[in-house]
């Protein structure tokens, strides 16, 4: 089994269906040269959404800033992860969510 790691950025503006996303040419190129064999590791990097709803931690609060950010990256990524549900064998299997900066990391088969 071939394993390939690339970091790929795929903006996934907040429509619910996929329409917005802006896909890497190389995971293009990869998806129609695929065999069942091959797999890649994808770095996937939503935008923001509208946090302005979030009451925003104090300074210095290190587990309200945790909370934060972990609730930002819930949010930034929850369209595309529901996106990714509603679709039988899509080919990507999520494996960790960054609650940092909301950044998903996973594989395209």
């Amino acid at each position: 089994m071939k394993v390939s790691s690339v970091l790929i950025i795929m903006i996934f503006s907040f429509i619910a269906s996929a329409q917005g996303a802006l896909i890497d040419p190389m995971l293009e190129s990869f998806a129609k040269s695929t065999n069942e064999n091959q797999i890649l590791k994808i770095l996937i990097l939503p935008v923001a959404a509208d946090h302005s709803h979030l009451m925003k931690p104090r300074r210095y609060d290190r587990l309200g800033v945790i909370k934060y950010l972990t609730e930002t990256a819930r949010l930034d990524s929850q369209p595309l992860l529901l996106n990714l549900a509603g679709r039988r064998n899509s080919g990507v299997k999520v494996l960790e969510i960054f609650w940092i900066n909301g950044a998903i990391y996973a594989e395209v088969t």
